[in-house]
């Protein structure tokens, strides 16, 4: 399944932007690069997981409840295969079973 945009000249903009980040500023625990998980903007998140740079991080968030493991599971093994970082959105909980690098906690939803 192909991305409804184009991601070869945005992706390859963003890399370069990344590297450079990475190159000159200063160390940082979260990477310059993310991408962040949405079932109906990013239908082919393995493909594109694959796809991100070394020292990037990808974001796989569903609505409460609704998580796939197996799909965790997998996004999991491919961003630790290319040294990607991992995070869950909004649920702890999640991110713990699935061990995840981090939590993204959407802004005011944990006040």
């Amino acid at each position: 399944m192909t991305a409804p945009y184009d991601m070869s000249s945005a992706l390859k903009s963003l890399m370069e932007v990344a590297a450079q980040l990475r190159a000159t500023g200063p160390a940082c625990r979260l990477a310059p690069l993310v991408l962040m998980h949405d079932r109906n903007r990013t239908p082919d998140i393995e493909e594109l997981a694959m796809r991100l740079p070394e020292g990037s991080a990808l974001i796989y968030r569903e609505e409460e409840g609704r998580h796939d493991l197996a799909l965790a599971d997998r996004l999991k093994e491919i961003t630790e295969d290319h040294g990607v970082q991992f995070l869950i959105g909004g649920d702890p909980a999640f991110a713990s079973v699935i061990k995840a690098d981090g939590v993204h906690l959407p802004r005011g939803r944990y006040k």
